[in-house]
């Protein structure tokens, strides 16, 4: 049986070909197996949120995510980049749960 965190990156992947591929109802299911896999990969939380967010465009359904990674995010293992136009994960996420609490 493959390791937790092979399973979990190769999830990830498939997501993201099913989103090039207009199947973000699909790529969803494989990032909620992936997160059950492994529950601890806070990056997930946030993936899961901005899948819910941007792809299939329900904020409501995004809103617990994006609760879970700001609250269960490690400060110290964050990098902002240095470009204007570029935000962090949790800059963005805090951002869409002001918008979407409105």
């Amino acid at each position: 049986m493959p390791s937790d965190q092979f399973l979990t990156t190769l999830y990830i992947e498939l997501a993201a070909a099913y989103n090039m591929n207009g199947r973000a109802d699909t790529a969803l299911v494989l990032l909620l197996s992936a997160y059950e896999g492994s529950p601890k990969n806070n990056n997930l939380a946030f993936k899961i949120a901005y899948q819910y967010d941007y792809y299939l465009r329900k904020p409501q359904e995004a809103l617990p995510y994006y609760k879970i990674f700001i609250r269960d995010r490690k400060e110290t293992g964050e990098v902002v980049s240095n470009n204007p136009q570029e935000i962090s994960y949790s800059e963005y996420a805090r951002n869409r749960i002001k918008e979407i609490s409105r």
